[in-house]
Order: structure tokens, then C-alpha cells, then sequence
């Protein structure tokens, strides 16, 4: 991150992702349409041809000391080895996929605000303070409560984050 600010970092990352998935879906590697799956021969080609990389994909998705933009990286990359990877993993692998308003989401910011001190990590304020995802709640289900994929913010920071 050297040189830029957690704003401009995060920004820069989500780019990274909706890139990632951009390409893949040009090259056929993704489901484009909802109900629209990809043929049982075209994946065993793929996993042919690539044997070990969704193994690899897979121990960083469930290495819970990687960093959370690594482990979502991942994610997507094993979208095209196994389209509904996460019904067919364990959570207890990939983690907790969490609604909005779960009770694992409000411990989850309690957590990271914590964490943080009670206070903004980019301006060191202490009120309004919300908890922002690094790698953002639609991109990586998996990652939605771990506290490594969050930052403390105070609401004003906090809109300055949304791209």
C-alpha cells in the first residue's frame, strides 16, 4: 500500500476485482446469466488442464490469516473450476455467508470497531463511527464477517470509501 491512502487502495482494488471479472466472463470462464450453466465437459477440460490451481485456490480461501483481498481474488478465480463453489465448500472452509442483518454482522462490527480503538482509522474521529468492508459485501460472501476485512470509519469517511 506504500504511497497511497486506504481510500485510494481500496478503490483500486474493487476495480481490480470487477476487472478480474470482466475478463473471465469474456473468455467464457464465468456463468454470464443467472441459470445459464457452463457444460460438465468444458469444466473437466478445465480442471485437466489446470489440475492443481483450484487445490491452490481453494487452501487460500480457507487460510484464514491471508489477507481477505487475496482469499476474494480467489474466490472468483475458482468461479471458473467450479461455478457454485461456495454451496459446494464447507463454511466451515470459506466461512459464514451472512445477511445484512444477522446477529454475525452486528458482532462482526462491534469487532472491528474494537479493533480500531473506537476510532476512524483515517481521521481518528470517535462518533458516527460504522464498520466498512475491504473487500466489498457483494464481491466476497464469504468474507462478509471477518474482522481482517474490515475498517473502522466515522460516517464521513465512510462516504468517501463508496465508488
Amino acid at each position: 500500500m506504500a504511497g497511497l491512502t486506504a481510500k485510494q487502495w481500496s478503490a483500486r482494488f474493487c476495480i481490480k476485482l470487477a476487472a478480474l471479472r470482466e475478463i473471465g466472463m469474456r473468455l467464457g470462464f464465468f456463468q454470464c446469466l443467472p441459470g445459464c450453466p457452463i457444460p460438465e465437459d468444458e469444466l473437466t477440460r478445465r480442471w485437466n488442464e489446470y489440475p492443481l490451481f483450484p487445490i491452490l485456490c481453494a487452501l487460500v480461501i480457507g487460510d484464514t490469516n491471508a489477507l481477505p483481498e487475496r482469499r476474494a481474488a480467489c474466490g472468483i478465480l475458482l468461479e471458473f473450476f467450479i461455478p457454485d463453489w461456495r454451496k459446494t465448500f464447507p463454511a466451515s472452509l470459506i466461512g459464514m455467508v451472512a445477511m445484512r442483518d444477522s446477529a454475525e454482522v452486528y458482532r462482526w462490527r462491534r469487532q472491528v470497531l474494537k479493533a480500531a480503538g473506537l476510532k476512524c482509522e483515517d481521521c481518528g474521529g470517535t462518533e458516527h463511527l460504522e464498520a466498512h468492508h475491504l473487500v466489498r459485501w457483494i464481491d466476497a460472501p464469504h468474507l462478509r464477517v471477518e474482522v481482517s476485512n474490515g475498517k473502522a470509519l466515522c460516517a464521513t469517511c465512510h462516504l468517501r470509501y463508496r465508488v
